[in-house]
């Protein structure tokens, strides 16, 4: 469901330190996770483990990707 081969963000000159805001970790799982499930489902649902809703609905999805 992602569109792939993107850019997201910038680096330095030297590919060292992001220039823009850094992705973050919790970001990701977010993006993840609301790509591959219906959040709005999850929470409705039982059975899904409160770490892991905690994990898409804690966080934003990367912009431009979710």
């Amino acid at each position: 469901g992602l569109n792939m081969g993107r850019v997201i963000g910038q680096s330095d000159r030297n590919a060292a330190e992001p220039q823009t805001e850094p992705i973050r970790i919790p970001s990701l799982v977010s993006t993840v996770l609301n790509t591959v499930m219906d959040i709005g489902q999850v929470r409705l649902g039982r059975g899904m483990p409160n770490d892991v809703i905690a994990a898409a609905t804690n966080a934003d999805p990367i912009p431009g990707l979710a």
